[in-house]
């Protein structure tokens, strides 16, 4: 089995990209005015039409997100969600390097850039199989070769409070038959 990857953002940013603090500070800060509204219902819309709005997470992750907001209650809680799925969606356009405990120099690093293509250093592409090329899976990031190819590889992702994102290999734990 593959252990997952852990890769946490570096300071900068792609050019366009506004930092993660931003995203979520104003999704907060919509969640905040909606608390003033009618009531928890408009909260719960407000928070599933600004998980809906995210252009990097699929529609699975979506409706995985959006379906953890029902039965919440607390202001609190909606902006956990809506906070878990910005950052999944703000790892798009950062360059991510390796976590292995010890230095980050030198660590191997690559970037999910906003036109589709994947850039980085050659160690981590070949950890990642050498992709040229990501899109929004149903509730993955897929990776592949070329923009046109038949058989992406599906990465799950989830985003750690330590501002750190965990890549798990989609089927890394399934035995590979060939004929």
């Amino acid at each position: 089995m593959t252990s997952p990857t852990t890769c946490p953002a570096h300071g900068s940013h792609a050019p366009g990209h506004r930092p993660r603090a931003v995203a979520v500070g104003v999704v907060a800060l919509s969640l905040a005015l909606a608390g003033c509204g009618d009531s928890q219902a408009d909260a719960i819309d407000d928070a599933r039409s600004a998980i809906e709005a995210l252009p990097h997470i699929g529609a699975g992750a979506k409706t995985d997100f959006t379906q953890e907001l029902t039965g919440l209650d607390s202001e609190a809680d909606l902006s956990a969600v809506v906070e878990r799925a910005t950052a999944v969606n703000d790892l798009v356009g950062q360059s991510l390097g390796w976590v292995d405990g010890t230095t980050t120099q030198g660590r191997p690093h690559l970037t999910l850039e906003q036109d589709g293509t994947v850039a980085g250093d050659e160690r981590a592409l070949l950890m990642m199989g050498s992709p040229t090329h990501w899109r929004p899976g149903q509730d993955t990031f897929d990776l592949c070769t070329s923009q046109d190819c038949a058989y992406w590889s599906a990465w799950e992702v989830q985003a750690t409070v330590a501002g750190e994102y965990v890549f798990s290999l989609v089927g890394a734990d399934q035995a590979v038959t060939r004929t």
